[in-house]
C-alpha cells in the first residue's frame, strides 16, 4: 500500500480542532450585489454578461430603407437572366452570370435582409434571405469549383440525372414562388405580378429540365425561351418598385399608382401624409 501526506493548502482558512470541514467566511457586500446581478439575467442579456452597454434608444430609427437595394439587385439579375434564357444575341449560357449570382443578387439579398430583420420587417426578410440563397445556390452549381455538374460525371444516364435534378430544384424553388405569390396578394398588386412571373419562370424551368433528361432538347430550348419571357415580365413591375422607392426616399416623390392593396394602401397613404405634410 502506497501512503500519502495531506499538506494544507495556505490558501484554506483555518481549522478550528475537532472540525473535519472549514468554515467558509461570509459574503462580502460586493459578492452580494454581484450574486443578485447575475441571478437577475436573462438570457438576452448579453450586454450585461459581456460588459457591453446597450446600443442608444432610437438607433434603429435612424438605419435607411434597405428595401431598394434588394429590389435593384434582383431586377437586375432577373432582366440578365431572362435575356440569357430567351438566347438574346445567340448568347445561351448561364456562366457570365455567375459573377452576378453570387456578388449581386446572392450576397446583396443576405445583406439586406439581416437589415430588413432589424427593422422589424419580417416579410421582407424571409423573401430576400430566400433570394440569396437561391441566387447563391445557383451560383455554385454554375461554379465549377464545387464540382456539381462534374459529380453526375459525362455519360448520357448521368447526364440525364443531372437534368432530372435540376428539375426538381426548380419545381421546389417554384413551390416557394407560389407561397410568396399567395401572401403578397394583399399586399401589393407588383408584387403579386412578380412572384406570379417568378413561380412560372421555375415551374416552365423545371418542365424544361425534365424533357432534357428525356434527351428533348429542342423542347428544352423552347421552354427555355417561354421560361425567359416569363422572367422578362417580372422584371418590368420590378423596375417601377424601384424607381417608386427611390422616388420616394429621395423626396422627389410623385403621385404614381404605388400597387398597394388594403391595409397596406392605409398604411402607405399614412406614410406619405406624415412624410411630405399632405395626403398622397
Amino acid at each position: 500500500m502506497y501512503a500519502y501526506t495531506e499538506y494544507a493548502d495556505p490558501r484554506d482558512p483555518p481549522k478550528t480542532a475537532g472540525s473535519a470541514v472549514s468554515e467558509l467566511s461570509p459574503p462580502t457586500e460586493a459578492e452580494l450585489v454581484l450574486l443578485a446581478k447575475l441571478r437577475s439575467l436573462q438570457t438576452g442579456d448579453w450586454e450585461a454578461q459581456l460588459r457591453t452597454p446597450p446600443p442608444p434608444a432610437g438607433v434603429l430609427d435612424k438605419i435607411g430603407n434597405p428595401t431598394p437595394l434588394a429590389v435593384a439587385v434582383f431586377g437586375l439579375t432577373n432582366t440578365l437572366m431572362s435575356l440569357v434564357l430567351m438566347h438574346v444575341r445567340e448568347v445561351d449560357q448561364l456562366n457570365i452570370l455567375v459573377g452576378t449570382m453570387w456578388f449581386v443578387a446572392g450576397l446583396v439579398n443576405i445583406i439586406v435582409s439581416v437589415f430588413e430583420l432589424l427593422v422589424g420587417n419580417t416579410f421582407a426578410y424571409t423573401i430576400f434571405g430566400s433570394l440569396g440563397g437561391y441566387f447563391m445556390s445557383l451560383g455554385a452549381m454554375l461554379t465549377p469549383a464545387f464540382g456539381v455538374s462534374a459529380a453526375y460525371g459525362k455519360s448520357a444516364a448521368t447526364a440525364a440525372e443531372f437534368s432530372n435534378a435540376m428539375g426538381l430544384f426548380n419545381a421546389c424553388w417554384a413551390a416557394m414562388f407560389v407561397l410568396f405569390f399567395i401572401v403578397s396578394i394583399r399586399s401589393n398588386l407588383f408584387m403579386v405580378m412578380i412572384f406570379a412571373c417568378v413561380a412560372t419562370t421555375c415551374a416552365i424551368s423545371a418542365v424544361g429540365d425534365f424533357q432534357a433528361a428525356k434527351g428533348h432538347k429542342h423542347q428544352k430550348h423552347n421552354l427555355d425561351r417561354i421560361a425567359g419571357v416569363f422572367l422578362f415580365i417580372s422584371s418590368v413591375p420590378n423596375w417601377y418598385l424601384l424607381w417608386l422607392i427611390l422616388t420616394i426616399s429621395s423626396g422627389t416623390y410623385v403621385k404614381l399608382p404605388t400597387g398597394d392593396i388594403g391595409i397596406a394602401k392605409k398604411k402607405h397613404d399614412a406614410q406619405m401624409a406624415a412624410a411630405f405634410g399632405k395626403k398622397a
